[in-house]
């Protein structure tokens, strides 16, 4: 069996490898977003695909959490993170 050789796109003039893996590095705990709304909403925070609902996401960003609820910065943050990679995925359509 052979190993297919991955290819990385180069780097970009002044930019570190470090640079390049923003995602990952702004994903600090994998999952808390999402532990989050099932604490707060249960079930009802997400959709039937089991993704969380656009419309909670949007109100967590803007810093209202359940019931009028003021969220944490760190929370707030995490929400506008999955919004952007929502809208990286679909290509920047929605809005």
């Amino acid at each position: 069996m052979t190993r297919r050789r991955v290819r990385h796109r180069r780097l970009r003039r002044g930019e570190t490898p470090s640079q390049r893996l923003w995602i990952q590095r702004a994903i600090r705990e994998p999952g808390a977003l999402r532990r989050y709304v099932q604490r707060e909403w249960g079930s009802k925070g997400f959709t039937k695909r089991g993704t969380i609902r656009v419309s909670i996401l949007r109100s967590l960003a803007e810093g209202r959490g359940r019931g009028g609820k003021r969220v944490t910065l760190k929370t707030r943050r995490r929400a506008r993170l999955a919004l952007t990679l929502r809208e990286l995925r679909s290509g920047g359509e929605e809005r």
